[in-house]
């Protein structure tokens, strides 16, 4: 971010290992503050239930600091990652 937050998201799986895929769990969304504290919250759709979808990227808008460019993994190698908006704080 451009006031020196980093901006991250958090996948959990299901899975067998921590090389294999399985089903998403829940996605979380946070930053860490200058001062190392952290503030976190599920990422959720916009219907408000909890998303579900494997978001594996996140870069910070430079005009906006509560919009972020996303990347999601669709763990199929036939099927390119997805790039979509999330936007922090609207309901």
């Amino acid at each position: 971010m451009n006031d020196g937050r980093i901006a991250f998201v958090g996948c959990a799986e299901a899975s067998a290992d921590v090389l294999s895929d399985g089903p998403v769990l829940g996605v979380r969304f946070g930053i860490i503050d200058i001062d190392r504290t952290v503030e976190f919250a599920d990422v959720t759709g916009p219907d408000g239930q909890a998303s579900l979808i494997k978001l594996e990227g996140i870069e910070g808008r430079l005009d906006d600091s509560r919009r972020f460019d996303v990347v999601a993994d669709l763990d199929r190698p036939d099927v390119p990652a997805l790039v979509g908006e999330l936007v922090v704080g609207e309901s």
